[in-house]
Parts: structure tokens; sequence; C-alpha cells
């Protein structure tokens, strides 16, 4: 369970090389991704690697762990316009592995079983790009004294909302994996730069497991990775107990 702190200007390089490596090691590979400028930029930076290495992409399945309830598929942030626009140009990625669920129409309930059977038939995440919101949130999984194991909507808290963008406005409700499914992927990155981010890397490094902070569920997950930038976090952790 790494913990690695890089300089800020090198962050979303070592995002995208630790990223590309990780693809290459798998024959085929479901990569869930979270919405996010860390996570977007990270997958523009890993299209880079790809374009001047010359590596594949085609057993790559691109997933979402977030969708927002009655976003339309014309929107910027679904899912597959942000693929098209921050990883696929160039390479060789199929359209048929990006699976996008927006859908103006649908409810709640019904993206969540319609997310829930496609991620089953993919047979899981392989690997699960993660970023942190200020509040340590992951994914759209909102720090509580309960963490739903599966597929649910969960309801974006208020700080959440305000750090997003406007043109998202309306859109608090998000479908997102339950944290057992993100724990169920063979690999988990979680990303995190930024001054906001302090108290969300300095809770890594408590040791414990807190549903106050989500992604401290991950320290027990056997191959997770949390890279953070010095900012975020200022000198490595030395994680308690571990």
């Amino acid at each position: 369970m790494p913990v690695i702190t890089v300089a800020s200007d090198v962050f979303l390089p070592s995002l995208a090389r630790h990223l590309a490596d990780r693809l290459t090691q798998h024959p085929r590979v479901v990569l869930g991704v979270a919405s996010g400028a860390t996570t977007f930029k990270g997958l523009a930076a890993l299209r880079d690697i790809v374009l001047t290495e010359q590596l594949s992409l085609r057993h790559v399945h691109l997933m979402p762990v977030e969708i927002g309830v009655g976003l339309p598929v014309s929107h910027r942030f679904a899912f597959a316009n942000v693929v098209r626009q921050f990883l696929q140009p160039g390479t060789d990625l199929p359209d048929a592995h990006i699976h996008s669920f927006e859908d103006a129409a649908a409810s709640g309930p019904v993206l969540c079983q319609r997310y829930s059977e496609a991620l089953t038939a993919l047979g899981g995440f392989t690997i699960v790009l993660l970023g942190v919101g200020g509040n340590g949130h992951i994914a759209a999984i909102e720090p509580g004294s309960a963490l739903p194991t599966r597929t649910y909507v969960s309801r974006l808290a208020p700080e959440t909302v305000a750090d997003m963008p406007p043109d998202f406005a309306g859109f608090e409700q998000v479908v997102t994996p339950g944290m057992a499914d993100l724990l169920a992927a063979d690999e988990v990155i979680i990303a995190a730069n930024g001054l906001k981010k302090q108290a969300a890397a300095a809770a890594v490094g408590y040791g414990q497991l807190d549903p106050q902070w989500p992604l401290t569920f991950f320290l027990a997950h056997p191959h997770a990775t949390f890279l953070f930038d010095t900012e975020a976090c200022p000198a490595e952790p030395a994680i308690a107990g571990i």
C-alpha cells in the first residue's frame, strides 16, 4: 500500500506514468475513472504517453464512477464526451469500450440497475482511478457514519457542490458504485494534489479506517497506491499501525 509524494510540477506526469505502467500489466482492463480535474488531466497526460510510446488501449474498457442523475448525453461532463476529449484522440481505444450511462430521462434507481448490470457483465473493475474531494469524498461517496457497499444514488454534500463547475448545477444526485464495488478492484489509484487536499492526505497518515474520510478505507486494499503532490502532503506520511 504505497504512499508516494512528488513535486507539484511532476504530479500529473507521475500519475500518468503509473497508470500507463499498470495498464500494460493486464491483458484486459476495466478502468473505472472518477470525475474531476485531477483525473481528467491525468487521462490527458496518459494520452501523451500512449501516443509517444505507441501503446495500445485496445484492451481497455472505461467505466465512470460518477453519473449525474438527469445529466444529458450532450453535456460536456457526460463520460463518453470526457473520454473523447481527454484520452481517445489518436489512440486505438474502441468507441465500444467507452461505457457511458447518462440518460436525462432515467431515474436514479434505473441508472443504478443499468450500471450494476454493466459492471457485473464486464467482470468488475481491474483498476480504479480516483481523485479526492476536499472533504475526503471518493467517487460520489460522501463522508458519513455508514458507507454504502453497492451502487446507489448519492446526494452530494454542499461543499462538494460548491467546488463543482457552474454548468453542473442541478445535478447533485449522482449514481456511484459502493465501497465494496471499489474495494473489489484488483488495483486502486488514489490521486490528490493542491492545498485543499491536505486534511484528506493527513487522514491517510493516521492509519485508521474512518467513514468521515472515505479515502482511508483503501488503506485496507492490498494493491492501493496513494499519490499526493507536495502541496497536499508536504511530508510523506508515516502510516500509523502499518
